[in-house]
Order: structure tokens, then C-alpha cells, then sequence
């Protein structure tokens, strides 16, 4: 049996190595586009998860232009929708829960009530803090508001939430530190990160509003002599 050296053994398997190293690279830079696709895809699900439309991961894409249109404010991203006549907005929120980072997007009508949720996390404990996606707890956020007069203020998730109160939300059960996740993800978009966005919004739809009415003002009428 033919016996090889330790400089061949070891200069093979430096090369063995490279050579499966280099294969790797290749197969991950071509999956990449593929990989990448699927996540906006992903994205895409969520953000129509928000109005209450379902689309399969092949669909979203088409499904989503259908009723999304992707706009900015002041480098700010959000998004609006028009679905069966009804128009609003739809803007994306991003936290810490327990395990790892927990995401949301509400959306709101052009009064900034919310309308709908979808809520997505990486890691939060199955049964706990994961109830964080069921549709039950997405439920509450409807017909809670981001405004009180004047002001644009924070959606409030803690435990014995006031039902009646248009700013507080139930917490999960069971799911503590979640919903300790998703109270500071709220308080922050709102009170912070997106603050600015929320009053553009809020004096959009002022103004709009203002529009409508005037242009629907009685005329004064006028006799002919």
C-alpha cells in the first residue's frame, strides 16, 4: 500500500478544504437573489397580513401591488393602501421581546384608528410570548387610536389593560416580558421614531378634510332682476 507523506497529507487537505469553500461561495451567491426575494416576499405577507389579506409567498408580490403603494416622509417609510375603497396607512414597528427582535404593522385609517395588525417575532417562547402572532391578540389593536386632540400619543400593552381606554391593549397572557417588548416598541415608533411622520399624517388628513368641506359649502343663491 502505497504510504504518503505528512507535508502531502497536509498540503491535500488545505486544498480539499478550499475547494469545498470555494464551492460553498459559489452555491450561497447564487441562492442569495433567490434568498433575498423570498424575505421581501416575507415582508411583503406581513404588510398585507395588516388589511387582512392573505397571499402565498409566490403571490405577495402581485397581490401587494395591488393595494400597496411603498412612500416617504422626511427619510421616514411607510406605506398606504386602498383596499375595497378604503384608504389608510400602514407603518412598520420594530423591538427587543424576550428571546430576540419582534416586529408589527399597523394599519391606521386616515383618522389614524387602527384598522388592523400583524405582529412577527424570531425567537419568543412557543406558547408565550409567540402568542404575540396569534390573530386574537393582533384583534385588540382595532379601533385603538394614536391621537388624543392635538396630540399624537403611544399605544399602551400592559396587563388589565381599560378595554374602553382607546390607547391601552390587553398583554399577552403568559407572555410578560413580550408584551414588556411590545409596549416599548410602541411607545418608541410613536413617541419617537415616527412622531414627526404621525403629525404629517394627521395635518394631511386635516387638510383634506378641510378640502371636502369646502368644496361641498352651500353656495349662496342669487336671484335674477
Amino acid at each position: 500500500m502505497k504510504k504518503f507523506s505528512n507535508t502531502y497529507i497536509f498540503i491535500y487537505s488545505i486544498a480539499l478544504v478550499v475547494v469545498v469553500a470555494v464551492i460553498l461561495s459559489v452555491v450561497s451567491l447564487s441562492l442569495k437573489p433567490y434568498q433575498q426575494k423570498n424575505q421581501a416576499n416575507e415582508n411583503k405577507q406581513l404588510v398585507l397580513g395588516a388589511i387582512g389579506i392573505e397571499a402565498g409567498l409566490n403571490e405577495a408580490e402581485a397581490v401587494y401591488e395591488q393595494y400597496i403603494t411603498e412612500e416617504e416622509f422626511n427619510g421616514m417609510k411607510y406605506f398606504s393602501f386602498n383596499k375595497d375603497g378604503q384608504e389608510g396607512y400602514i407603518i412598520h414597528f420594530d423591538g427587543k421581546g424576550l428571546q430576540d427582535s419582534i416586529f408589527a404593522y399597523l394599519a391606521f385609517d386616515k383618522n389614524l384608528v387602527i384598522t388592523g395588525a400583524k405582529f412577527s417575532h424570531r425567537a419568543e417562547t412557543p406558547g408565550l410570548g409567540a402568542k404575540m402572532a396569534d390573530p386574537d391578540f393582533a384583534a385588540k389593536f382595532i379601533g385603538k387610536s394614536v391621537v388624543e386632540g392635538a396630540d399624537i400619543v403611544p399605544i399602551i400593552v400592559k396587563k388589565n389593560a381599560n378595554k374602553e381606554n382607546i390607547h391601552e391593549v390587553d398583554a399577552i397572557s403568559g407572555g410578560t416580558r413580550t408584551s414588556e417588548g411590545v409596549n416599548n416598541m410602541f411607545n418608541d415608533g410613536i413617541s419617537q421614531t415616527y412622531l414627526e411622520l404621525f403629525k404629517h399624517l394627521q395635518d394631511q388628513n386635516g387638510a383634506e378634510e378641510a378640502t371636502v368641506e369646502s368644496a361641498v359649502e352651500p353656495q349662496t343663491e342669487g336671484g335674477n332682476e
